[in-house]
């Protein structure tokens, strides 16, 4: 397999929005770039239960405008970030800010994203 090269890197400006970002702006972030990408990549149809526990969970949650030059500047340096990665973002969030209900959506993500990969 070669090695096309580094992977994506969020500069210090993105890191500190994604960390003053609340976990229901970055799960919306992180669903219309992960839906994005799954298509553009042609997984789509492997990666409907990570997708399925994504869409279920925002439903629950309300996020603001994503239309700062802050956010518009870390999507563009998300949208070369892959799935997996995407993912794992919203894992560290929630893991880190979860609250006794978010617990059940970690598990649930975590199970899709295993079953995923073969785990």
């Amino acid at each position: 397999m070669d090695h096309v090269g580094r992977g994506a890197h969020l500069d210090k400006r993105n890191r500190e929005t994604l960390k003053k970002m609340n976990s229901a702006d970055l799960l919306s972030l992180v669903l219309n770039l992960a839906r994005q990408r799954a298509w553009e990549t042609g997984i789509s149809n492997k990666t409907f239960g990570v997708l399925r526990v994504l869409e279920s969970w925002s439903l629950t949650k309300s996020s603001a405008t994503l239309a700062t030059p802050k956010m518009r500047r870390l999507h563009g340096s998300l949208r070369m970030v892959p799935f997996s990665g995407l993912i794992e973002l919203v894992l560290r969030k929630y893991k880190f800010e979860a609250s006794q209900e978010d617990e059940c959506f970690v598990k649930q993500l975590q199970a899709a994203m295993d079953q995923l990969v073969g785990r």
